[in-house]
């Protein structure tokens, strides 16, 4: 794997720089690729899900130009599925942005307020539907030779693809917690207790719903490695993990 594909930096960079750069790549990894490196997809074998030095250290290899499609069709859908749902929260948005709330409504929500919130998500999800459109749309057409020779073959052009595969999700992410508080605010300024109270039983189990989201998203194998950093032994290497995460 080429060097700049590597989450490595020089080490006279201050630490803790070092450290949260690390761990950003990680996460941008993570969302963009379902791995916290690029070792899989530099040695991707869509046959098996792991990765195959033989057939993808070699950006040239014939076999690795007929099956790299493979994967970046498994890409271009995650992406068009975050776009469909980013134009899905858009239309909503746009609905309470533009409606009156019916006569008699428990929560308000055409206050100044709420509606700074609702425009903000707006111009987020707008964003994240441009964005999603165009990687889908640079996907169609991407090939390995080309990623590796032209749109991968800088450190900055390979943070700047991660971004991009990146954006709508995170998007998405900012968009709902943008337009949650926006809502809740709302609920909270409401006249009828109950509301109040759902508002907050609400956002409490939403919140509390992300605990075993992430608790599933961490591979057993992060978790033993974390282990043998405390006992001294040796850490697996991310390209040896067999998920089929990515």
């Amino acid at each position: 794997m080429p060097p700049h594909w590597q989450n490595t930096y020089p080490q006279h960079w201050p630490a803790f720089l070092r450290v949260m750069i690390q761990i950003l790549f990680a996460v941008l990894c993570m969302v963009a690729f379902g791995s916290r490196s690029l070792e899989r997809r530099w040695n991707w074998d869509p046959d098996s899900g792991t990765r195959s030095a033989k057939k993808s250290s070699d950006p040239t290899n014939v076999a690795t130009k007929r099956t790299d499609p493979d994967y970046m069709e498994r890409i271009s859908v995650r992406v068009g599925i975050l776009t469909i749902i980013a134009s899905s929260l858009l239309s909503t948005a746009v609905t309470f942005l533009t409606s009156d709330p019916p006569s008699g409504s428990l929560i308000q929500y055409q206050t100044p307020s709420t509606q700074r919130y609702l425009w903000v998500t707006v111009g987020l999800l707008l964003s994240g539907i441009i964005a999603g459109s165009s990687v889908m749309y640079m996907l169609s057409t991407y090939t390995r030779d080309w990623g590796v020779r032209v749109a991968m073959s800088t450190r900055g052009r390979v943070w700047c693809g991660l971004i991009l595969l990146s954006y709508p999700f995170f998007v998405i992410f900012i968009a709902i917690a943008t337009s949650t508080i926006g809502f809740t605010k709302a609920a909270l300024q409401s006249e009828d207790p109950s509301v109040r109270i759902g508002a907050v039983l609400i956002n409490a189990v939403s919140l509390s719903l992300l605990v075993p989201l992430v608790w599933r998203s961490i591979p057993p194998e992060w978790l033993s490695e974390r282990g043998k950093h405390a006992t001294g032994e040796k850490p697996q290497a991310d390209g040896d993990y067999n998920g089929n995460a990515g």
